[in-house]
């Protein structure tokens, strides 16, 4: 389990050594609700959810603002 938690730590988390650490200390998670449930589905539904939401969360952070509230012609 160790060896697939630093697998999915390195394919997860290579942007900074936070994620890194954030994304094996998630797969030990995940890697424990998969042995007590015996589930993948929700866990997948979960990791699908999460991606979605870093994404959106992303675009909502580095979208451009607009000037007043509507677009401004010729700036």
């Amino acid at each position: 389990m160790t060896f697939a938690a630093l697998a999915y730590g390195v394919s997860h988390g290579y942007k900074s050594p936070a994620q890194f650490g954030g994304s094996i200390a998630l797969s030990f998670v995940f890697a424990i609700a998969y042995a007590l449930t015996l589930s993948l589905w929700w866990l997948m539904l979960v990791h699908t959810a999460a991606g979605l939401f870093g994404a959106w969360s992303g675009y909502r952070l580095t979208r451009p603002e607009k000037a007043g509230g509507c677009e401004v012609a010729g700036r």
